[in-house]
């Protein structure tokens, strides 16, 4: 199978090329160009490619992921996550290819007291959710064969993320400052790929929920980031300090409870959701033996 990823040089798209150098999934062919090759809000670049590579399917890595800078950086923030995703649902069609898209649990704006399920109503607080949200949407009207994935707190060994963050502050502050009452669900990159392959095998057409499991808090999961990686390494860090979103205010506001209901993924799958905690194990360890 011929599957095009976009967003080469990012988390996903990384650990997609990695795994399909595994027996199980050896069997795909993937081309995943870079930014520069193919940047998804071009739609005559986007047309191109298709053309010489003539894909199966594509999985959209590809976004605009800055959330604070989304605020004022709209144009760009929009050209990638609804004109790209635009252009692709557009392509897709036209040559009888199967899209699947990574979205976000920044759709929602946190105020629900249970887990989000994926009919739950939308309401973005932020210039990011909303870009993603709407790329959503084109694609669900437009497309006859797609998957949206929405998954949260993504992280890995490669790329920018939170992990990676809080390793690279521990060792240059004594003190950090961490908010306790945004309650997500951290997921692992090689998990997602992981699952991102066995779609293209078995493909079932909507919108699904995919994240790792507990669900804790941004305080929380850096304790066990610092905690895991203190194994390996010495830190500045000596006290870390769970504050309130009000005592951390940033550009873009964020919801305090986005945690996602995946129970339709095991329900159609069969798959149950990844442990963070054992994702961050492997991580861990593969960035320091590195």
């Amino acid at each position: 199978m011929k599957i095009l990823v976009t967003g080469g040089k990012g988390q996903l798209a990384y650990e997609l090329i990695r795994l399909t150098k595994d027996k199980k999934f050896s069997h795909h062919e993937i081309y995943s160009p870079s930014k520069e090759e193919l940047n998804i809000s071009d739609f005559i670049r986007v047309a191109q490619v298709f053309e010489n590579f003539r894909p199966d399917i594509v999985i959209n890595t590809a976004a605009y992921t800055q959330v604070d800078r989304a605020q004022t950086e709209i144009d760009c923030a929009f050209a990638t996550n609804f004109h790209g995703a635009k252009n692709l649902a557009i392509v897709c069609k036209e040559f009888n290819c199967a899209l699947i898209h990574l979205s976000t649990d920044y759709i929602f704006d946190g105020s629900n007291k249970q887990s989000y399920i994926e009919t739950d109503p939308v309401a973005p607080l932020n210039i990011y959710g909303e870009s993603k949200w709407q790329g959503e949407e084109y694609i669900s009207r437009y497309c006859n064969k797609y998957i949206i994935l929405r998954v949260s707190a993504v992280f890995g060994s490669h790329g920018n993320n939170f992990v990676k963050t809080i390793l690279k502050l521990a060792k240059e502050r004594d003190n950090l400052s961490i908010v306790a009452d945004q309650v997500t669900c951290p997921t692992p990159a090689a998990d997602i790929a992981r699952i991102l392959l066995l779609l293209c095998d078995n493909p079932q057409w909507g919108i699904f929920n995919y994240c790792g499991a507990p669900a804790t808090n941004w305080y929380q999961f850096a304790e066990h980031i610092i905690k895991e990686a203190s194994q390996y390494d010495t830190f500045e860090i000596k006290k870390l300090n769970n504050i309130l979103t009000c005592e951390y205010p940033t550009p873009a506001k964020r919801p305090l409870y986005s945690v996602l209901n995946c129970q339709k993924f095991k329900t159609t799958f069969g798959i149950e959701q990844p442990s963070w905690e054992l994702g961050l194990k492997n991580v861990i360890r593969e960035l320091y033996s590195a």
